[in-house]
């Protein structure tokens, strides 16, 4: 039986957070062998926080979908609502 093992970082945080989160983006290594999952407190109907956070660092950041598997090196932001 394969031993599975699934590493993940949580991060929450409130509307001022988003400069807090580009940074951490900016800082997160490539080759981090960890999922990454962001909840951010926001007002507006539709969030760019994935464009940014792709922008701002090395991880592809991307709102999940239902059935989505989980990888390694990307960062999954909650979608708004």
């Amino acid at each position: 039986m394969k031993n599975e093992r699934s590493d993940i970082v949580v991060i929450g945080g409130s509307a001022g957070g988003v400069s807090a989160l580009q940074t951490l983006a900016a800082r997160l290594p490539g080759e981090i062998d960890a999922s990454v999952f962001v909840v951010l407190h926001l007002f507006e109907a539709e969030s760019l926080l994935p464009h940014i956070l792709s922008r701002a660092g090395l991880l592809p950041a991307v709102h999940p979908n239902d059935g989505m598997t989980f990888e390694p090196g990307r960062i999954y932001v909650a979608p708004p609502d």
